[in-house]
């Protein structure tokens, strides 16, 4: 057990996804412009945000045709509703099932480690949760009956995936047992051919997207619920009105028909998250999975690195063990050379002093 740090390890500065920058600069004693945040898994080369009209700022939002048809193109389905961020649909999602659902004691399973706030939500609303590890759901589906599965894929923050097939064929198996099967998938769009958004809609089959993590907007809270047609409406009456602020639907439809700059961000992408990879197995000598847009590894010096990182003003995610897995570190993408070579700096003086 490490002395210097533990504390920071178990407490409220190490939260289950990434960010905390304000915490870890007052914690440090390092100035906040100093930090280099890889701590949260989005685009450090985000979309560019254009001049927003004044009357943008100065309208309520109305009811966007527009956006909604860009939506529907660049995800390949138009059953959708616009929400506040997927995180705003996490939390609707067990408001509508128990609306729909008088069944007692219903079971929930959310993916071991994942994206914390899917269990938060259920377990919220007196829902219980059960966390199972992602390379077991298969045989478990077989031998115990559950009523809600919950998935991150890609997972974060492991970079486990499942196929298409896969997914659809546990849909089938929970939609004959009346059940849900509920798709975040948050960091997707470089790979738009595994969503299963296109298969929408079907009923009890819900997806998840955001523009937080691949166009690097998390700020404007601005996502997709995917359903079919009757739950999306009881969504937008559950949101009630301007859900979606202006300024966030105006930058979502532009954003999501620059299709020069999804493309290549695409590749870009690709390529930063291999030279990622690279890097922390050539330094650390373990092998890495992950997305192209963050690289996650599991092992026992994981509290060791991360504060070393941390006291170099280097933010990673620290991942605390779980009863399927060790403790591990996650690494977002460097923006640029300057932040390429200072985190191959601070690996290679972990490796000497290790």
């Amino acid at each position: 057990m490490l002395s210097d740090g533990a504390e920071l390890i178990r407490g409220s500065f190490c939260p289950e996804h990434g960010g905390g920058l304000n915490a870890a600069a007052e914690y440090f004693n390092i100035p906040r412009i100093e930090w280099l945040d890889l701590s949260t898994g989005i685009n450090p080369d985000a979309w560019l945000v254009p001049d927003i009209p004044a009357e943008v700022w100065q309208r309520l939002p109305e009811e966007n045709d527009q956006l909604r048809a860009a939506a529907a193109d660049y995800y390949s389905s138009p059953y959708l509703t616009p929400v506040a961020g997927s995180q705003q649909g996490i939390q609707f999602l067990p408001l509508l099932y128990q609306e729909q659902n008088n069944k007692r004691n219903p079971s929930v399973w959310v993916t071991a480690g994942s994206y914390s706030e899917h269990g938060i939500a259920w377990s919220e609303q007196g829902y219980r949760v059960r966390r199972v590890a992602c390379d077991q759901i298969n045989q478990l589906l077989r031998q115990q009956p559950v009523d809600v599965l919950v998935l991150v894929n890609p997972d974060n923050p492991s970079g486990y995936r499942w196929t298409k097939d896969q997914l659809l064929h546990w849909w089938k198996l929970l939609q004959s047992r009346g059940g849900w099967l509920i798709v975040d998938e948050a960091f997707m769009d470089c790979t738009p051919e595994h969503s299963l958004c296109s298969e929408m809609p079907k009923q009890g089959l819900f997806v998840l997207r955001s523009l937080g993590k691949f166009f690097g907007l998390a700020g404007i809270r601005s996502g997709f619920l995917f359903a079919s047609a009757d739950q999306c409406r009881r969504v937008e009456k559950l949101q009630g009105p301007w859900a979606l602020n202006h300024p966030a639907q105006y930058l979502s439809e532009a954003a999501l028909t620059d299709e020069d700059w999804i493309n290549a961000q695409r590749q870009n992408l690709a390529l930063a998250s291999l030279r990622l990879a690279g890097m922390l197995e050539e330094n650390l000598h373990h092998a890495c999975e992950g997305t192209d847009l963050f690289q996650t590894l599991y092992f026992s010096d994981a509290e060791k690195l991360y504060l070393h990182l941390a006291r170099t003003g280097i933010l990673t995610r620290f991942l605390k063990p779980t009863s399927q897995s060790s403790v591990g570190i996650r690494f977002g993408l460097p923006g640029n050379e300057a932040e390429w070579s200072r985190l191959a700096q601070a690996l290679a003086s972990f490796g000497r002093e290790s």
